[in-house]
């Protein structure tokens, strides 16, 4: 069964499948303009993001907060940082304890207008779990 790509009603497996198959909407909008380079340009960046974020989440599921935030900072550097990117390490942060790291990082994300739902939902939930 293919998932449900109405945007009310998706989820973040949807999401996942979404981008896996349909790329993001920058790249969709390159290829409809035939703008072959830069889409090939989004495409590493995409996949870099990609690949930081899995290397997050296996942080978040060793433990290694600290390692997290490096890697987000290093995203942040490169300017690829996505709302994705914030919630896995803020997960990693509270799943770990790091309070205080967890509470900055979510201020942050606050105020960069990077915190949707699941946002706030890690954090609260690191919060009920402490």
């Amino acid at each position: 069964m293919a998932p449900n790509t109405d945007s009310s009603s998706r989820n973040e497996k949807d999401d996942d499948w979404y981008y896996e198959n349909q790329g993001s909407p920058r790249t969709q909008a390159c290829a409809a303009a035939f703008a072959w380079a830069q889409a090939l340009a989004l495409l590493r960046d995409e996949v870099q993001e990609v690949a930081y974020n899995s290397a997050i989440t296996a942080c978040d599921n060793g433990g290694e907060w600290e390692r997290a935030l490096l890697l987000l900072q290093e995203l942040e550097r490169r300017g690829l940082c996505s709302t994705t990117t914030f919630n896995a390490t803020l997960s990693a942060c509270a799943s770990a304890s790091a309070w205080e790291a967890a509470a900055l990082l979510f201020a942050r994300a606050v105020r960069g207008h990077a915190a949707d739902a699941l946002t706030c939902n890690a954090y609260l939930k690191g919060l009920a779990a402490s």
